[in-house]
């Protein structure tokens, strides 16, 4: 595969190479070329690299990544699934895993194989608690569970905040839902019976996609839309009048985090960009 970027993706029956000089990647079916855009798909028009899948899937990666299968297009959006998304190379294993690696990021593993993937149209899966049960982000914002054998909705009627963005399984067999409520960054916090809603106040921001997390002491950290850390203390709710929320903004700490990691040495680390 060349460094060079193409717009577009067109169809063909034998794969010809990169013409130079033209942001395009050509096809031919027949005689006749068809073009895709993969930004009118919901993808990104800068592809770097090109693969069939041995179950004859065709995979287009770049600034985004992309799969045409069984003549449907799906884009898989990195935000959601944090995969590389910059420039991307594409590889296939023999044992059927495909590895995505971003120019200036790291490389990581799909797999994709039928028997191991199950599609659930709308929901974005988010953790597993120890009872089996797996949890999901529905696009309605709502928060949906399946135990195994049933699917349970839960909504803002039920305690939840009004616009769940991440979910976290703690220790303790709870969970946690960060996102957005009435203009403002809310928790809520599942017990296994029902849901209980906490919001910040004070604290101008939104909740970020993908932003839940926890450190070793207990603590969970949110991360906003250009604010950036919230944290929220929850042994703080047996403490009477201390406030259990507090932010860390820029220059402090990046103003869009999007990568959160803590050292066995207790120190925190968070990565993603400022502007």
């Amino acid at each position: 595969v060349s460094n060079h970027a193409y717009k577009g993706v067109n169809r063909l029956n034998a794969m010809s190479s990169d013409v130079p000089g033209r942001r395009l990647t050509p096809g031919l079916e027949g005689s006749r070329w068809t073009r895709f855009l993969l930004r009118d798909l919901g993808g990104s028009n800068i592809n770097t690299s090109m693969l069939e899948t041995r179950d004859g899937v065709l995979w287009v990666g770049g600034n985004s990544l992309c799969a045409l299968r069984n003549g449907t297009w799906k884009v898989y959006d990195s935000r959601l699934l944090s995969i590389p998304s910059h420039r991307t190379r594409l590889l296939e294993r023999l044992n059927g895993t495909l590895w995505v690696a971003g120019l200036g990021q790291e490389a990581a593993r799909l797999d994709y194989a039928t028997p191991r993937w199950t599609t659930y149209e709308g929901l974005n899966f988010q953790c597993e608690t120890p009872d089996g049960s797996q949890w999901f982000v529905r696009q309605d914002s709502t928060v949906v569970r399946f135990d195994g054998r049933r699917w349970t909705e839960y909504g803002v009627d039920d305690g939840l905040v009004r616009q769940p963005i991440s979910l976290l399984a703690d220790p303790e067999g709870g969970i946690w839902a960060a996102g957005n409520h009435d203009s403002t960054v809310a928790l809520a916090r599942f017990d296994g019976k029902r849901w209980s809603r906490r919001i910040c106040t004070g604290f101008p921001t939104g909740a970020n996609r993908n932003g839940l997390h926890r450190s070793s002491d207990g603590a969970l950290w949110i991360f906003t839309r250009g604010g950036g850390l919230i944290r929220y203390d929850p042994s703080a709710e047996s403490e009477g009048g201390k406030n259990p929320w507090s932010q860390y903004t820029p220059p402090e700490i990046p103003g869009f985090a999007n990568g959160f990691a803590q050292t066995a040495d207790g120190n925190l680390w968070v990565g993603g960009t400022s502007l």
